[in-house]
């Protein structure tokens, strides 16, 4: 249990450390850079937690580990906490250390920049969709060494698309998790609800849609 934990403590801190603080420290951010350092985030993430034996750093992955019985839902608990802390740990780090401080949120978590929240709604939860079947296809074909790599390149070009357009989150924790730290630590709520329904219930609906779907087909 202790290992599920940690492994899901630090694959999160890293992927958020790696990918807001980057981003965050850049002074000439671009779409290639935005993308290059989540992928990387998500990359190092990854294989850190793997050490432990468990580097999800999304909800949506516990809860398909879960429904599928995969895991059990103590294991599946503990695994979200860790996630959890993972975030806030990493964006307290962030938040302290950083010296480009914005009173705006959306330097530590995705907001939509379409006035659209029914496009930036759709185009989440399609994209976590694809996320979710392109991760079961790299288990059945690629070797398991092989998979962090494919899965950050993945999904560094889901960012590269979605990023101007929805904030490319596909994960609550990701998302919802720095926005309540960041607002707790600025006592800033500005654009604190503009993307919660994109960047936060869209992944977990699209999860739901998934799971439904593969029980249909099985049966």
């Amino acid at each position: 249990m202790v290992y599920n934990f940690l492994g899901e403590f630090f694959s999160t801190f890293l992927l958020l450390l790696l990918g807001i603080g980057l981003c965050i420290r850049d002074s000439k951010l671009t779409r290639i850079k935005i993308s290059s350092y989540w992928g990387l985030g998500i990359y190092i993430g990854s294989i850190v937690g793997s050490w432990f034996g468990s580097s999800k750093m999304n909800i949506v992955f516990l809860l398909l580990d879960f429904m599928n019985e995969k895991i059990s839902f103590i294991i599946f608990l503990i695994k979200l906490i860790g996630e959890i802390f993972g975030a806030i740990f990493a964006t307290l780090i962030i938040l302290k250390n950083s010296r480009k401080i914005n009173t705006e949120i959306n330097d530590f978590a995705a907001l939509a920049s379409i006035n659209s929240n029914s496009k930036a709604f759709i185009l989440e939860a399609v994209s976590t969709f694809s996320m979710i079947v392109t991760s079961n296809l790299l288990d059945s074909f690629i070797y398991p060494t092989l998979k962090p790599i494919m899965m950050s390149l993945y999904m560094s070009l889901l960012i590269f698309w979605l990023c101007p357009i929805t904030g490319a989150s596909f994960n609550p924790i990701r998302d919802f998790v720095p926005r309540v730290t960041f607002v707790f630590w600025e006592n800033n709520y500005n654009n604190f609800h503009r993307s919660i329904l994109s960047s936060n219930v869209a992944p977990l609906l699209s999860t739901f849609v998934y799971i439904v779907l593969k029980q249909h087909f099985r049966s």
